[in-house]
């Protein structure tokens, strides 16, 4: 029962209140390279489910990057709370501990693999995955959100970034994914406060 209390207590505090508070860190690393990896273990999954894939997008990548780095820097998780671009429609974070006696699985693929699970294993993540592309025809939605259904803009833009956090102990993966009708976000600025 605490557990229970614990987990519902994070988890409403990062809906309302943006992010929390975590273990400060020892650092991190932007691996564009593995957020490039997971945007294609992405489409790969659209492709099997007869869906359209995402088009890369560099300037969503640079906004959640910014996100992301601020997050580290400042030891939070959660959604930014301030400053969004307007046009996004869609925001998502996963993220996925790798502990040194594993080294062995950590590959590209395990850690996309693992990470786009997640996604689809959440009633409030996994349309965002199987979620038509945005077009004339499809500008909205209808999609199941937990237990409700709601329509939501579709997207055609994804941009993914990726840092690997060092806690000392053990590390973890974090993607920031980004998406939107457009390709351009507009000015975003992210005040990152140095360590």
């Amino acid at each position: 029962m605490k557990n229970l209390i614990l987990v519902s207590f994070l988890f409403l505090s990062t809906v309302l209140f943006g992010q929390i508070k975590i273990e400060k860190n020892k650092g991190y690393k932007v691996d564009k390279s593995l957020a490039l990896s997971f945007f294609k273990t992405i489409n790969e999954y659209r492709k099997k489910e007869g869906l359209a894939p995402y088009i890369w997008s560099e300037d969503w990548y640079n906004s959640s990057l910014q996100t992301s780095e601020y997050l580290a820097t400042n030891s939070l998780w959660g959604h930014y709370g301030e400053g969004y671009p307007k046009n996004m429609k869609t925001e998502m974070i996963v993220g996925m501990v790798l502990l040194p006696k594993n080294e062995f699985l950590h590959t590209q693929k395990f850690v996309s693999d693992s990470c786009l699970n997640q996604f689809l294993n959440s009633p409030y993540h996994s349309f965002h995955i199987t979620m038509n592309l945005y077009s004339e025809k499809s500008k909205t939605q209808n999609v199941l959100f937990g237990q409700s259904y709601f329509d939501l803009p579709c997207s055609k833009y994804l941009g993914i970034s990726c840092v690997v956090i060092d806690y000392g102990h053990y590390k973890e993966v974090q993607f920031m994914y980004r998406a939107s009708s457009d390709n351009f976000c507009g000015k975003f600025v992210t005040t990152i406060k140095t360590k």
